[in-house]
């Protein structure tokens, strides 16, 4: 396998991947300042008619794939096939349910209506981009005046994955989470979501990651990688598809690897840790708290959690501020809350139309001045 990095990125991040990818393999990497693919050694590399793995970040998988068909090459997952694992809901429906809609449609009364139905009084929703994930009552889609609803209507094309919530199995790590990777349709490798507790996999676990991947061989590209999760309904464990992700920009947690298959699945030996993590063997222990959940990117620009934020904040899209914690409460607002905000960044136009009471603070006179800079 041909192994491709984007040296536009820094590349500390892949830096034990590309060791053991050219172990395995050979490596690539995109050069801009010189516009060419180099090797290792920084040579010219010919890539036409060669099939190129691509590892990046989420937001340059198509780009990268542009240079290498640009210079003759192949991705091996090229971007229609990464957009089958981005709607992963439309090619494989979860025990639990989940299906995409678009902002404007997440506030019409019949789906709604059809949601709570389906899903009872509250949902799980997440922007397909991954800056948002939450639990909200069905009730904000129909409260015309709160935050959540129109940041929704802020985003009325932008695509969501809604499901059912569930109560997560927990043990004494905490929520019973894994990580799969999927390379050449077999599971490769699966961790708990987490970078230092060393912990064994039950061979359920892996018995159930592996029929997801039989039943998706014919739809899925060749490798990705799926989260499952494990919750209780009606009395009964289930273990089920939390979401797919693209490989090419999937991160690792302990006991994962995007390049090799392990020896030791199921962690009989703790110690059994790829080469990407082993030099973490010395600091790993065997008791503590796996990665809870992440909070929404609410600094992330003209995103969906970043505008959320502002509308709570503010009233208006536009303009972020950093030292307010954000709380789900908050969303159901009605007017802006005003707090001790310090000014962070102006993301777009409308914020030199933003409407707020100057006479709040300090701060906010000190804001108008950075607008008005702007405007002039």
């Amino acid at each position: 396998m041909i192994y491709c990095y984007d040296k536009r990125h820094p590349l500390n991040s892949f830096e034990r991947e590309i060791e053991i990818a050219n172990r395995t393999g050979k490596v690539v990497l995109y050069d801009e300042t010189i516009d060419e693919f180099v090797d290792l050694e920084g040579k010219i590399v010919d890539i036409r008619g060669l099939v190129l793995m691509t590892r990046t970040w989420a937001a340059q998988i198509s780009e990268i794939n542009e240079e290498i068909i640009r210079f003759g090459g192949i991705p091996l997952i090229d971007d229609e096939n990464t957009q089958v694992i981005i709607d992963w809901p439309k090619y494989y429906q979860p025990e639990r349910k989940a299906i995409i809609l678009t902002g404007g449609d997440l506030i019409e009364e019949d789906n709604i209506t059809a949601l709570e139905k389906t899903f009872g009084s509250e949902i799980f929703i997440k922007t397909k981009d991954k800056n948002f994930s939450g639990i909200i009552p069905i009730s904000l889609l129909r409260d015309s005046k709160c935050a959540f609803y129109k940041a929704l209507q802020e985003h009325s094309k932008d695509d969501f994955i809604v499901s059912g919530k569930v109560d997560i199995i927990e043990d004494e790590f905490g929520k019973k989470e894994y990580r799969c990777f999927v390379i050449n349709g077999k599971v490769a490798n699966i961790s708990r979501f987490t970078d230092h507790i060393l912990h064994q996999i039950e061979p359920i676990i892996l018995k159930r990651a592996q029929e997801i991947a039989d039943i998706v061989k014919d739809i899925m590209p060749i490798s990705y990688v799926v989260d499952l999760f494990e919750y209780q309904s009606n009395g009964s464990r289930k273990i089920d598809v939390v979401e797919f992700n693209p490989i090419q920009a999937s991160g690792i947690y302990l006991y994962n690897s995007a390049i090799t298959e392990s020896s030791d699945i199921l962690h009989s030996s703790l110690s059994s840790l790829p080469y990407e993590t082993i030099s973490k063997l010395n600091e790993c222990v065997k008791k503590g708290s796996m990665i809870n959940q992440r909070e929404p990117l609410y600094k992330v620009p003209f995103s969906f959690a970043g505008d959320l934020r502002s509308i709570i904040l503010t009233g208006k899209t536009g303009i972020t501020f950093t030292d307010l914690p954000i709380t789900s409460k908050a969303w159901t607002s009605h007017e802006p809350i005003f707090g001790s905000f310090s000014f962070e960044s102006i993301t777009s136009d409308s914020a030199l139309q933003s409407d707020l009471d100057l006479s709040k603070s300090d701060t906010n006179k000190k804001l108008r001045l950075e607008l008005d800079k702007k405007d002039n």
